[in-house]
Order: C-alpha cells, then sequence, then structure tokens
C-alpha cells in the first residue's frame, strides 16, 4: 500500500526531527525539488516552527540548524 501525500510529509518532518535530536551524525539532509515544488514552503509552513519548538526545548542541542537559520537569513 502507498503513503498518502501527507503521510509522506509527516515522514519527512519525522524523519528531520529525529535527525537534529542526534548527537552526531554522518550526513546532511537536502530538501531537493524544482523550483515552484514547495521546498520553501514545506520549510515555512511545516518544519520551522516544529524544529525551533525543538530547540526552545533542547537548548545547545541544535546548533546545526542555529547556523543554518543564520545563514537563511
Amino acid at each position: 500500500m502507498q503513503k498518502s501525500s501527507s503521510e509522506s510529509m509527516q515522514y519527512v518532518v519525522e524523519s528531520i526531527l529525529d535527525y537534529i535530536e542526534r548527537d552526531k551524525t554522518n550526513h546532511a539532509i537536502l530538501l531537493n525539488g524544482k523550483w515552484g515544488s514547495g521546498k520553501t514552503y514545506f520549510w515555512e509552513n511545516e518544519l520551522k516552527e516544529k524544529i525551533e519548538a525543538k530547540e526552545r526545548k533542547n537548548k545547545g542541542r541544535t546548533k546545526v540548524y542555529g547556523d543554518l537559520k543564520r545563514k537563511l537569513k
């Protein structure tokens, strides 16, 4: 049985949130897609708030996100 689009996106969100919880990783995450495919929308409406909530909860554990956030501004 194939996952619905919302189930697939939820899986991506959960995977990214799990990734930022790790102390060490040997890979990075890339949101890749054609122009207009919704990468920025996905970041702004699905990921950003959830990552910021985790950052507040786990102060200091999301340094990579903090660095990324500064570069995106």
